[in-house]
């Protein structure tokens, strides 16, 4: 299993668990979509206007864990995940989001950001511009069984009338 699909497989699986604890009937059609070759996980999330009358403000935190090869990503920028928030009844995006709060390098990579485009199931052919956050490995202090971290918070402002938030954190152990 490759680091993507890791990652992608603990996206799902986090909606999966969160879903049914945020959608009590009526919650607003607004998602994260995560990019998997041309088409996309999508994970539902919402606040039910009805049990929130005035919320306008959504964070959804969510942990990922990876294995990361020393030998095969050393010096290899990788995208570590992509992420967008978008509105599944009308296949939008907002115009701006972007990744606040990254850290540009951690105790052994370098950390960037990057744009990926892919389709949505269920939003046709409409390309979607998902939000990528990037991880060099660069240094040789780097040993299995040893850990990293990556942080960050990818926010849309005003978006249908929301702000909203993905607090991601990333927590990877390298291997050989």
């Amino acid at each position: 299993m490759t680091l993507k699909t890791t990652l992608l497989a603990s996206v799902a699986l986090c909606g999966l668990m969160a879903a049914p604890a945020l959608a009590k009937g009526g919650a607003p059609n607004i998602h994260l979509a995560a990019p998997h070759g041309v088409q996309a996980v999508h994970v539902k999330n919402g606040v039910s206007p009805s049990y929130h009358q005035n919320t306008t403000n959504f964070t959804e935190t969510v942990t990922f864990s990876a294995v990361l090869s020393i030998s095969t990503y050393f010096k290899q920028k990788i995208d570590l995940l992509g992420e967008t928030w978008y509105n599944e009844s009308s296949c939008a995006q907002p115009t701006k989001q972007k990744w606040k709060k990254l850290p540009k390098k951690t105790k052994y990579a370098k950390v960037g950001t990057a744009t990926s485009t892919g389709t949505i199931g269920g939003c046709g052919s409409t390309i979607f511009t998902f939000q990528d956050i990037t991880y060099d490995l660069i240094s040789k202090k780097a040993k299995a069984g040893k850990t990293d971290k990556v942080s960050g918070d990818l926010v849309a402002k005003k978006f249908e009338g929301y702000n909203l938030t993905l607090v991601a954190h990333v927590d990877i152990t390298f291997s050989t």
